[in-house]
């Protein structure tokens, strides 16, 4: 199903424990406490998290108990767009066209799921993170690096800077944004080049609270990787 014309859409039920909360969104979601969660256990953070190109939201959430993070509320939006030919995949952006249009798209509708996701859960955008894996991943730096409020943290598993040509300086309030990046170096999808461009354009930027991190493994999640984004959820929240 395409969203292009950003009519669609649902209402979102978000878990808090005892009680559940709506809110409206152009993206459908999957949305899981940490898996293991008391029902009395309320989220004391947000995680939202994009998956990568042909993937698709149900198939990422299952990382959501893989890291492991306590007391965490998890939105695994669907991108927007499928990829043709594949069974449930989507995309953020198609990979061969224009780029810009649809990542700014994609960008906003994150946006705006991120934001009413804080509100209707009082999780403050203090404590709620962006999330990304490969295509997934540049989403969140893209869109992470352009909020307008802080966030507790950007997270890029596998992925890259799009567009970064178009940032001219950081705002203050990101320049301090806990980032952390993280690659494979036997990566042959998102070559382990656009990860070390990806860390050169922050320090450029005066990004100053970057985490960057390389792992032996191909293009995928590495067990001591989901320890260290587990740790990275934990301490900046």
């Amino acid at each position: 199903m395409s969203k292009k014309d950003g009519n669609l859409g649902q209402a979102l039920t978000l878990p808090l424990g005892a009680r559940s909360v709506t809110v409206d969104s152009k993206l459908d979601c999957v949305c899981v406490l940490t898996p293991g969660a008391s029902r009395d256990d309320t989220p004391v953070r947000l995680v939202v998290a994009m998956h990568g190109y042909g993937d698709n939201a149900r198939n990422f959430a299952e990382l959501a108990g893989e890291f492991a993070v306590p007391s965490t509320l998890w939105v695994f939006p669907f991108a927007p767009d499928p990829v043709p030919m594949s069974v449930g995949g989507g995309q953020w952006y198609e990979l061969f066209g224009p780029m810009r249009p649809q990542i700014e798209r994609s960008a906003a509708w994150i946006q705006e799921l991120t934001r009413g996701a804080s509100v209707a859960t009082g999780i403050p955008l203090a404590k709620t993170f962006l999330l990304g894996f490969s295509q997934g991943g540049c989403m969140a730096l893209y869109t992470g690096l352009r909020f307008t409020e802080r966030l507790a943290g950007i997270a890029s598993l596998s992925g890259y800077l799009g567009q970064a040509h178009r940032i001219r300086e950081l705002a203050p309030h990101t320049k301090d944004t806990p980032l952390f990046v993280a690659h494979g170096m036997h990566d042959n999808v998102v070559l382990p080049t656009q990860h070390f461009e990806t860390v050169d354009a922050l320090e450029f930027w005066n990004a100053s609270n970057v985490t960057a991190k390389t792992y032996a493994m191909a293009h995928s999640v590495h067990p001591t990787e989901m320890a260290d984004v587990r740790a990275f959820l934990t301490r900046n929240s």
